[in-house]
């Protein structure tokens, strides 16, 4: 059920945002929204747990009950009506998956969507069993790969709009190749110094 309604919130907001914005400024809205999905993490997932610790489960969901009214309210109040598209037929909409570009865009979220959560599920275990690491430092971890996210969501957004889409994903390609090399290599001297 979250997964459902967290991909209609998604492909909603995403569609809002590049339809309010001039042109040349959609690849920030659209990074501003997936930069609210890691920040919903970083912040929600611990401030969540601190209130449902302090004063029990029942009021996290209160608290969101209420803020999500409050959201509602502004939505209604601050953004522009926007015109509704003619609805499209089920059939019409799978025929679109024939398109090598649409399918790699749905595939490209599918695997962001599917790894983030991922990551938020087993990251935890991983570092506590195989790292040894604290409860408090853990959390600082989690922190810091949230605020990457963060970046990651204004940064894509700002080169897409400035250099195209291309280009960021040529460039994006290129930085991520560079930083698994340097962490083979770390990896690699890590296992040669300690033998």
């Amino acid at each position: 059920m979250l997964a459902a309604s967290c991909s209609i919130v998604v492909v909603l907001s995403v569609v809002m945002a590049s339809s309010i914005v001039a042109p040349e400024l959609r690849g920030r809205a659209i990074g501003i929204i997936f930069m609210g999905i890691s920040a919903s993490l970083v912040i929600g997932v611990p401030l969540g747990t601190f209130i449902g610790e302090m004063w029990g489960w029942r009021s996290t969901f209160a608290l969101t009950g209420a803020l999500t009214l409050i959201v509602a309210w502004a939505v209604k109040r601050y953004l522009p009506q926007v015109a509704p598209r003619p609805g499209v037929q089920l059939r019409e909409q799978l025929r679109t998956l024939k398109d090598s570009k649409i399918l790699s865009a749905h595939s490209i979220s599918i695997l962001q969507m599917t790894g983030q959560f991922t990551i938020y599920a087993y990251i935890t275990p991983f570092l506590h069993e195989m790292m040894g690491l604290s409860t408090n430092m853990i959390s600082l971890v989690l922190f810091v790969y949230g605020l990457a996210g963060i970046a990651g969501g204004w940064i894509g957004g700002w080169s897409s709009d400035k250099l195209g889409n291309s280009k960021t994903i040529s460039s994006l390609s290129c930085y991520m190749r560079s930083l698994y090399s340097c962490c083979l290599i770390l990896q690699v001297l890590s296992f040669y110094y300690s033998s």
